[in-house]
């Protein structure tokens, strides 16, 4: 009586029967469901001459479920959110009121946000119909590098791989987290104090430093002083990680404001100071005094050799006593 009610819409320009519209028309037709659309954007689900589902146009998305071979159907009904399974022999309703709803393409997982009471953050599984990872976090997918990053806590992530046995799709914790989210990159890249590189569904650790800032005298192409227990690292990361180890407590320009000095540098290791120049990617010493540190004088022309001369004095700490 329903279907025939609908037609006589169909046949008045009430609805209009857009099942054919649909990328799934014909799994549809096997399923014997059709899809109708109203002027005041409703979609109408029909199956076996009765309306199983109907929606506001706008939040009504149809999937094909290959991995069980039946539909999910995301909906609006009544300003509230729904999914719905409909399998060959009945139609089975798996959430209610949800804020948000992000697909995993080529993966039988969709992330939603579920109001139940308090915000909450699931990744569902629709190739076996179960919560695969709950948290009260933020959840979020990483298209390029296919992992999940789950946010524990303030300055806690953790990322997430898929894993596939047998057909069946698992998900995997990495052991170890990160202070910020990664990008979505797969190259390596820095995210706080450590290095790591995402490949497609997996992530390791290159590097964990104690302490890693960007400073922008060192010389080219190395971009970041890092330091590891008592080591210290010039640090470069680009397609791959470079790193050069410093022998000394802290390194320092020379001469960081004259042009052609860019390439020198003191170092530091106790009472000791050297001055080295960074040439075919080593740190070169030229000299090296007692002292703790070196200070630049005032540049004076060298009439005799044609050539601006730069002092340099050499500072030495002294404890004083009465």
């Amino acid at each position: 009586m329903l279907l025939r009610i609908k037609l006589l819409c169909v046949a008045f320009g009430w609805v209009k029967d857009v099942t054919n519209q649909s990328k799934y028309y014909t799994k549809l037709k096997e399923y014997n469901i059709r899809l109708f659309a109203s002027p005041r954007n409703m979609i109408y689900v029909v199956r076996n001459n009765k309306i199983i589902l109907k929606s506001y146009k706008p939040r009504f998305e149809v999937m094909y479920n290959t991995w069980k071979e039946d539909f999910i159907f995301i909906i609006n009904e009544k300003c509230t959110n729904k999914m719905f399974e409909v399998t060959r022999n009945l139609e089975l309703e798996v959430f209610t009121d949800f804020a948000n709803l992000y697909k995993i393409e080529k993966l039988p997982y969709i992330i939603l946000t579920l109001r139940n009471n308090c915000l909450r953050n699931i990744i569902y599984n629709y190739a076996d119909s179960k919560i695969d990872f709950s948290n009260a976090y933020a959840i979020t997918w990483l298209k390029k590098a296919k992992l999940f990053v789950i946010e524990k806590d303030i300055e806690e992530y953790r990322l997430v791989g898929v894993t596939k046995e047998n057909g069946e799709c698992h998900l995997a914790e990495m052991n170890f987290s990160l202070s910020k989210e990664p990008e979505d990159v797969c190259y390596p890249q820095l995210v706080g104090n450590t290095i790591i590189l995402l490949t497609e569904g997996k992530a390791s650790v290159l590097h964990k430093f104690d302490s890693i800032k960007e400073k922008g005298w060192l010389p080219a192409p190395y971009e970041y002083l890092a330091r590891k227990g008592e080591e210290l690292y010039m640090v470069e990361i680009s397609d791959d990680v470079n790193m050069i180890n410093i022998d000394a407590d802290e390194i320092k320009p020379l001469a960081e404001e004259f042009t052609g000095l860019e390439n020198f540098f003191v170092l530091k290791n106790g009472n000791n100071v050297a001055i080295v120049k960074y040439e075919d990617d080593q740190l070169v010493r030229l000299g090296a005094v007692d002292g703790t540190g070196i200070k630049i004088g005032t540049p004076f022309f060298d009439f005799s050799e044609s050539a601006i001369k730069i002092p340099l004095k050499v500072t030495v700490e002294k404890n004083l006593t009465e």
